[in-house]
């Protein structure tokens, strides 16, 4: 039995992740500070599919694709999918408040982003598969209910791709113009990992550009789990997929150069 006090897989992650920005030098904390969320979230998938006997094909379907006596299994991997990556974000909120090191404030937010993403998209299809199912059934049971975050800024968006890289150029955005606040006037290097600093990243990085159809209804059916130009792809492979691993590690080493030395 694991110690009492032994990290949770949840908590080895975020550890991990944030020893690959503070600690590159390490063998086993190479490569990109995302791929360890993406590797705790594919576990997290791939156990649920175990748990439910699903495959990874009928769980990236329309609810309306899905047979009779299939929905309700297809049901309960998204919201066991849905819960487990709530505690995730539980996790990841915890360290971000904990959090006195401004390059890991960084990475932290992105993957706080990059979990919210994949919440959003097993709420909706949770939600599809539920309007095939009598109510009777749910007696009883606690729905899948969305955490505090910035929804709104979150629907346009149908790719991960898409939303991550709105997420950076944001957070770009805004470290450049706090920074010019906080050193005008002779007022010197701004204060490491602010609470002004984070409070206002956090305020601005959905006020930005790009802003979302508020208009736009939540997708349900139509949401998938990977983009919608590739229908096939299996959900397992969305989280590992070589192209958001290319693209992260790129964008990211301009993401980390573009705010400067860490500051602890």
């Amino acid at each position: 039995a694991p110690h009492p006090e032994s990290p949770s897989d949840d908590e080895q992650c975020v550890q991990y992740m944030i020893s690959a920005v503070t600690d590159s030098s390490e063998p086993t904390t190479q490569g990109a500070p995302l791929s360890y969320i993406r590797n705790r979230m594919n576990d997290i998938v791939t156990s649920e599919l175990e748990n439910t006997y699903c495959t990874p094909e009928e769980v990236s379907e329309k609810s309306e694709m899905i047979p009779c006596e299939r929905i309700i299994f297809v049901r309960s991997f998204h919201h066991l999918v849905f819960d487990a990556l709530n505690q995730l974000l539980t996790v990841l909120a915890r360290y971000i408040n904990d959090n006195q090191h401004h390059d890991v404030s960084q990475v932290l937010y992105e993957a706080q982003a990059l979990v919210c993403f994949h919440i959003y998209k097993h709420y909706c299809l949770e939600r599809g598969c539920r309007k095939r199912i009598p109510d009777t059934l749910f007696r009883g049971i606690i729905m899948p209910k969305l955490p505090e975050y910035e929804w709104v800024g979150l629907r346009g968006y149908k790719s991960e791709f898409n939303y991550l890289e709105s997420v950076r150029k944001r957070a770009a955005y805004v470290n450049d113009l706090i920074s010019g606040i906080l050193n005008t006037a002779g007022e010197g290097p701004a204060p490491s990992s602010s609470s002004f600093e984070l409070d206002e990243w956090h305020k601005r990085m959905w006020a930005l550009e790009d802003a979302p159809d508020f208009g736009c209804a939540l997708p349900h059916d139509s949401a998938h789990l990977s983009d919608p130009t590739s229908p096939g792809r299996r959900v397992s492979e969305l989280y590992n997929n070589r192209e958001y691993r290319e693209y992260e590690t790129e964008f990211g080493r301009h993401a980390h150069g573009h705010v400067g030395s860490s500051r602890s």
